[in-house]
């Protein structure tokens, strides 16, 4: 099995069942903030002149000179995604083999190389150029994949170039004229000095991480991929 077929339902069931243990995630005003300001507000002294927040608890500890720290900015939570780790086995990165094709695998390696943060299409939405109409929802195939044919029977636009992404939210505030895009990361990953043979080379692989997981690696750190 292909983890890229069936990550979108993946993605969609995790979203569902989230939403129904806690239908306050489904609300497009719900702050990722929220639970973390109202946690801070009843954990804070009264002797802090009734300012709310960590910052404030830990300008009140020092003697309540500094003013307390601005609110951040609020996070809304659009989208949800999948990552495995904790696996029973970690593999060398020179045991990875054919017979490892379409199974879920963890090895273990350093980072030798990272690129920058590139962002990914992911989910497109279109808007022929001719008639107006938006085809939603063209999930991108690993290249740039635009309707084949436009859906209105009057128009029946056939000109890949003809149709536009929707880059920005409509003014009618629908949520799925946008397109959904994620960050990805390419990582140069070495098999661990340990594990190389005696008299042998290094080995080396590619290592694609997306939303997340960008950033979380530098040049030398140790890390175990699933």
């Amino acid at each position: 099995a292909d983890f890229v077929r069936f990550e979108p339902y993946l993605r969609r069931a995790v979203k569902s069942f989230l939403h129904g243990e806690h239908p306050e995630l489904a609300d497009p005003n719900y702050s990722a903030d929220s639970s973390t300001n109202i946690s801070n507000s009843n954990n804070s002294s009264n002797d802090n002149g009734g300012a709310t927040g960590t910052a404030a608890t830990a300008a009140a500890a020092d003697g309540g000179g500094a003013p307390p720290a601005p609110p951040s900015a609020v996070t809304t939570i659009q989208y949800y995604f999948v990552a495995f780790h904790d696996l029973p086995t970690t593999l060398p990165l020179r045991h990875l083999r054919t017979d490892r094709i379409g199974r879920l695998t963890s090895i273990s390696g350093t980072v030798t190389r990272t690129s920058d943060v590139r962002p990914e299409l992911l989910v497109g939405n279109f808007r022929c150029n001719k008639c107006g109409l938006l085809a939603e929802g063209i999930r991108q195939q690993f290249h740039f994949t635009r309707p084949v044919v436009c859906r209105n029977p009057r128009c029946r636009n056939d000109s890949p170039n003809d149709f536009l992404l929707e880059m920005n939210q409509t003014a009618t505030g629908a949520e799925s004229t946008v397109s959904e895009f994620c960050d990805w990361q390419k990582l140069r990953v070495q098999e661990n000095s340990s594990e190389i043979p005696p008299g042998s080379m290094p080995r080396s692989v590619d290592v694609i991480v997306r939303n997340e997981m960008v950033e979380r690696a530098k040049a030398g750190d140790r890390c175990v991929f699933v």
